[in-house]
């Protein structure tokens, strides 16, 4: 439930920004919330909202910024770990990828993987690399006149489709075709958040770094059923990636 108090009576959230799901988000993670409606490309506006924060916050949500935002808005944050959007859905998106390529039976090192709408996610080559992914190629829409995604696809393991470009793929041979992963906000945010938050709300001065973006993708993955590229969002799994976060958040 919103709160506006002063303080907080345990450590809670803040929700940044304008999007309609802060309420919704607000629920999943169980933590007291601090509302600031308030534009995440309107740094004057951030800055003064993180000066009268509530007393007791111990992580930011930062709804619908780009990806540019989020650096210059935790150098404002004074320490408060600040978790976006777009980290939600790279980690997702990393959990998937892994998903996808175990069950094509090809190993790590051998996978090939594009990445189409790069430039929306750049954490996301990062985390795949961190994995173990050695080739990895970044495609965006501006690269299409040239090099059609479909053809630079082509005989490739796997597309991460940031675009909404995969229809494109059909245009491919079946034995040509490879598997596409595609983001969900409504259903990322329901697997990542409740575990990750509460996680970070106990560790208020916790780094936020590529090695917890990793940890949580890879509960994610430890959590997913065999036949399954991601695992189904509930208590059980945000426990789960709360603890698996501990020990990468513990000083």
């Amino acid at each position: 439930m919103p709160m506006t108090a002063p303080g907080l009576s345990r450590p809670g959230v803040a929700l940044l920004g304008t999007d309609p799901a802060a309420q919704t988000i607000a629920g999943l993670c169980g933590l007291p919330a601090h509302m600031v409606p308030v534009k995440p490309g309107d740094l004057r506006g951030v800055e003064a909202a993180l000066t009268s924060l509530p007393a007791g916050i111990g992580t930011i949500f930062l709804m619908g910024a780009e990806p540019r935002m989020a650096a210059p808005i935790r150098a404002l944050a004074g320490g408060i770990p600040v978790v976006t959007s777009q980290d939600v859905t790279a980690i997702v998106a990393t959990a998937a990828a892994l998903s996808a390529i175990a069950q094509s039976g090809r190993r790590l090192v051998e996978a090939r993987v594009v990445i189409a709408g790069a430039r929306s996610q750049p954490l996301l080559s990062t985390l795949l690399a961190i994995a173990g992914i050695r080739d990895i190629t970044l495609w965006n829409l501006t690269d299409g006149p040239t090099f059609p995604l479909h053809q630079v696809a082509r005989d490739t393991d796997l597309v991460i489709d940031l675009t909404d470009q995969a229809e494109t793929l059909h245009r491919l041979p079946e034995p040509e075709r490879p598997a596409v992963v595609t983001p969900d906000q409504e259903r990322d945010l329901s697997l990542v958040l409740p575990g990750l938050l509460p996680a970070l709300a106990a560790h208020p001065q916790a780094d936020f770094t590529l090695n917890v973006h990793y940890a949580c993708a890879l509960a994610l993955l430890m959590a997913t059923p065999p036949d399954h590229r991601l695992p189904q969002p509930g208590n059980v799994l945000a426990a789960h990636i709360t603890q698996t976060l501990k020990t990468q958040l513990s000083p």
